[in-house]
């Protein structure tokens, strides 16, 4: 298939999930990373960290883990200097939590384009041409010929999204967080 009809499947998903999506998911989701990055920083204001910081330890702690727990490790990391996650997530959290301040060097210890543009969406909420693409975004959004995600496919998806936002008037992330929250309220794993 030729990469102006996946584009055009993808997006037809899009217009599918945003027509159904809530007023719950509609608010919630266009305020979604604003919120996040107040609940970022209000933690760094009380532990005398930056906000780069905590969204970093936000994105590192965020693979595979809901919201809610999300939110529960990195306040515990902040608190205990340990949480329960892999090896490799604490030793990257240990490196950002000891100095590590500025985006290009947060983004290359968190590695993988989903905890980055998970990071960045954080940091930078109302101006951000990030897409946090994660398994639930993936498995709704995606072509049914795709399998695995690709960095090459990443980018399509990312493209996508922003396209929609942009016809839409609204900022990328806003979009994926509506959409993320409506396709989680569907399927009743909506979680806080």
């Amino acid at each position: 298939m030729n990469s102006y009809l996946i584009e055009k499947e993808i997006k037809l998903k899009i217009d599918y999930w945003l027509e159904r999506a809530s007023s719950f998911s509609i608010k919630s989701g266009m305020q979604w990373y604003t919120e996040t990055n107040s609940f970022a920083l209000d933690l760094a204001l009380k532990h005398n960290k930056s906000i780069n910081t905590v969204a970093g330890l936000i994105a590192v702690f965020s693979p595979m883990k809901e919201w809610g727990l999300n939110k529960r490790m990195v306040e515990c990391y902040l608190e205990e200097g340990t949480c329960g996650h892999t090896k490799g997530q604490l030793s990257k959290a240990a490196i950002i939590n000891n100095g590590y301040t500025n985006d290009i060097y947060i983004i290359k210890v968190l590695g993988g384009r989903k905890t980055s543009s998970f990071y960045h969406n954080i940091v930078h909420p109302s101006s951000s041409d990030k897409i946090t693409i994660d398994f639930r975004i993936w498995k709704h959004f995606k072509p049914d010929s795709w399998e695995h995600i690709t960095p090459k496919r990443y980018d399509l998806m990312e493209k996508c999204f922003l396209d929609k936002a942009l016809e839409n008037h609204i900022v990328g992330n806003q979009l994926q967080s509506i959409l993320w929250l409506q396709t989680k309220t569907e399927h009743g794993r909506f979680t806080s």
